[in-house]
């Protein structure tokens, strides 16, 4: 028996947004987090989804996380640009950076930025898509300042955080490539998920406490803590340093560091942007190469090709759907968080199951 609950989208973001504003956050800024958290479940990323807000309130009390910040540009030499977020919430600094700096390059075309001390940014390409919808092809490198979780290649212990990459491009009239992933064999949210649901993680994506292959996801959750391994072996342990390195040293903050006890995630980024149609050919182009890509023979046992994104929207028409797919556990500690706060005049407390399969 599967018990997952499945929720209405829009009911549940109504529910999130007014939880958001309890404690403290502006409704936009609210509407900002509770839209980008619901998506990323909608868009089949959970581990970057709805079952974060129990540790985002409890990061609100603990100071972690102040409500209504925005980005600061910081004075530097030269054409980049610096924000600081403040210890503001990702998803509205986020968007708000965003903006910012589409509007920066709306003359020259071409923006390099950084980001330092954000609360956590969430799925990152969600900002991609963004920069896309400007028009402009983006590329964005994270870190993570927070306790260590990722094993350098050839290494037994965690030294690094997850550091994803994102890399999107615009194409007019259809809807973008966005490539965002983190450089880590799988992202910790994911194996925060399977221990919800009971489930194991793939093999080769973890290490325990010794050292040794694990599929458990307890033992990234134990004391002493095991570590993710990088993807791609030594090219993905590569990019995680260059991440690191990026967004952390050139945003002029630090590496991540041990910080016992800590369920905060801060985040730094560096990235570029440029408007895609600054060569006459270049749309044509890109719609060419992707039709090449696209018309590859398929194998037979993983369906066609297809472009990265595509799986996240087919996800999310499915969910838009079926209902937006939650595990128990996760629904439960929302509708408590909600109830704590006194939140009546949201229906789905009373009424959350859109369906349930069996």
């Amino acid at each position: 028996m599967n018990d997952t609950v499945y929720l209405d989208a829009d009911r549940l973001l109504r529910l999130l947004v007014a939880l958001f504003e309890a404690h403290g956050c502006a409704s936009a800024e609210a509407g900002d987090i509770a839209a980008h958290l619901v998506d990323a479940d909608l868009y089949g990323h959970p581990s970057h989804g709805v079952g974060l807000v129990p540790s985002y309130i409890a990061n609100i009390r603990a100071g972690e996380v102040v409500p209504n910040r925005s980005p600061e540009r910081v004075p530097v030499d030269g054409g980049f640009q610096l924000y600081d977020g403040r210890k503001g919430f990702g998803q509205s600094v986020g968007r708000r950076l965003v903006a910012e700096v589409v509007a920066s390059a709306a003359d020259s075309g071409v923006a390099v930025f950084g980001l330092r001390r954000v609360h956590h940014l969430g799925r990152i390409g969600d900002y991609g898509e963004r920069f896309a919808n400007a028009g402009f092809a983006s590329v964005m490198f994270v870190n993570t300042v927070s306790r260590p979780i990722v094993a350098p290649f050839g290494g037994r212990e965690a030294r690094m955080g997850t550091n994803p990459v994102c890399i999107t491009l615009p194409r007019p009239g259809n809807a973008p490539i966005v490539l965002d992933f983190a450089t880590s064999a799988i992202a910790v949210g994911k194996c925060r998920v399977a221990l919800e649901k009971g489930l194991q993680i793939p093999a080769g994506t973890a290490l325990d406490s010794t050292g040794e292959p694990t599929t458990d996801p307890r033992a990234l959750y134990a004391s002493p803590q095991g570590a993710l391994m990088t993807m791609g072996g030594y090219k993905g342990s590569g990019m995680n340093l260059i991440c690191e390195l990026l967004s952390a040293c050139i945003g002029g903050l630090t590496m991540a560091d041990a910080r016992p006890g800590s369920g905060s995630a801060m985040n730094n980024l560096l990235g570029m942007c440029f408007r895609a149609s600054v060569v006459p050919s270049a749309v044509e182009d890109i719609e060419s190469v992707v039709g090449y890509f696209l018309a590859t023979a398929p194998a037979s046992d993983t369906g066609p090709v297809r472009l990265p994104g595509a799986p996240e929207r087919e996800a999310c028409a499915l969910s838009r759907l079926n209902g937006l797919p939650l595990a128990p556990a996760t629904w439960k500690s929302i509708a408590d968080l909600a109830r704590t706060a006194h939140i009546q005049e949201c229906d789905i407390l009373s009424a959350p199951v859109h369906g349930s399969e069996t």
